[in-house]
């Protein structure tokens, strides 16, 4: 950890918000200002992963990283279809999943959650199956996936009451196959799908409706969709305690809800949002192009229709503390997150000194902090890094 001073990084204590109430009579703090910088950086404290080091080493897909409050690191390699585990100071201690039909095995699993410092709940698609694992891989419960669909990795989480939570959205409109060429755009409204491992039951809260858009390409019997870069993208995190925090995306505003899906909480700052600048759309379309550059055309009309401004909020965690990590734009330049307590109070802007990912959210354990990196080489490495308490007081 390093600290970074500075005129224009003012104090936490000198950042104040205006308190009120919204019209339902949930607490509100305005923030008109937040600090123009940084006033921590966080640094890595220990890197795993190689491009040409030990196999052990050597990831092609992170799905998710958890750990211990022993320090003990557990990696989910989509790609190799494994779980291996690394102590403290990052030596490898072994493979405790491998690839399989068999009790412990893995088909498809693409993200896991470690519960009570014992047991580690992965989502197996290939399955469709919640794998619960001791931490040396024995397979000890098994139960079906209660929200059928998955994304690229699991967005799902179990609370303190051992309830599986995961968001879902169900279609305001019939779908139409196949789909018009061009740009779409598809309206749903968001839940957040519960499930008992107890009682067995399911409950949902309404998040409200969402807008996604996409440009659609035919291709031979089928269809190509391409999600707009920069669109406005809702985001909810779970509270193992209870509730949940919730951004809509169309501003610098996060809300608590609780269990009914009812505001109790609004947070919010005068922050503008990132532009989409020319740099961001010539990345895009390289990014699209390295593999295939027939892929070209089809980039640049995407670009055409991408919004002029980043969404001013880029993703939401929460640390063990139950506090709310508001990770800005996501081409901020170093990765900046607004640390607020569960009360709203602003603790400190704090930075990462590297690129973070924007798909597999921080992991915060025992006070570090666990990411997913990529080099030049687009090699993953998962980062740690010590979170400094005494600064988020």
């Amino acid at each position: 950890m390093s600290g970074c001073g500075g005129s224009d990084v003012p104090d936490p204590d000198d950042v104040v918000a205006v308190r009120g109430t919204t019209p339902t009579g949930a607490l509100s703090l305005h923030y008109p200002r937040l600090p123009d910088s940084v006033g921590v950086t966080l640094s890595e404290d220990l890197r795993l992963g190689s491009l040409d080091g030990h196999p052990s080493l050597a990831f092609g897909d992170i799905r998710s990283i958890e750990a211990a409050s022993d320090g003990t690191i557990f990696v989910l390699d989509y790609q190799a279809s494994d779980i291996r585990t690394f102590d403290a100071t990052g030596t490898y201690l072994g493979t405790i999943a491998t690839e399989g039909d068999g009790p412990g095995e893995l088909s498809n699993a693409n993200g896991m959650i470690l519960i009570a410092d014992t047991l580690l709940w992965v989502q197996d698609h290939g399955k469709r199956m919640m794998l619960g694992l001791a931490r040396d891989g024995t397979e000890l419960h098994r139960i079906p996936m209660h929200v059928g669909n998955h994304g690229y990795m699991w967005n799902g989480t179990v609370d303190d009451r051992d309830r599986f939570w995961k968001p879902t959205d169900v279609s305001e409109r019939p779908d139409v196959y196949p789909p018009p060429e061009g740009l779409n755009e598809s309206v749903s409204v968001a839940y957040l799908v519960s499930y008992d491992i107890h009682t067995e039951s399911v409950d949902s809260v309404l998040l409200g409706p969402r807008t996604y858009r996409s440009l659609v390409k035919h291709v031979g019997t089928g269809s190509m969709h391409l999600q707009i870069p920069f669109d406005v993208s809702p985001v909810t995190v779970v509270d193992p305690t209870g509730g949940f925090w919730h951004s809509d995306g169309s501003g610098y505003q996060i809300v608590r809800l609780d269990e009914s899906g009812d505001t109790t909480l609004v947070i919010s700052a005068d922050v503008p949002p990132l532009p989409v600048t020319i740099e961001d759309q010539r990345k895009y379309v390289a990014q699209m192009t390295e593999r295939d550059e027939t892929m070209r055309s089809v980039a640049e009309e995407v670009v055409q229709v991408m919004r002029e401004t980043q969404p001013a909020i880029a993703g939401l965690s929460l640390d063990d503390s139950g506090n709310v990590w508001v990770r800005r734009g996501a081409t901020e330049d170093p990765v900046r997150f607004d640390v607020f307590s569960p009360e709203g109070d602003f603790l400190a802007a704090v930075g990462m000194a590297l690129p973070v990912s924007e798909y597999l959210p921080p992991r915060f354990r025992s006070g570090s902090v666990y990411v997913l990196t990529h080099d030049e080489l687009d090699v993953p490495y998962v980062v740690r890094a010590a979170v400094p308490v005494e600064a988020l007081r």
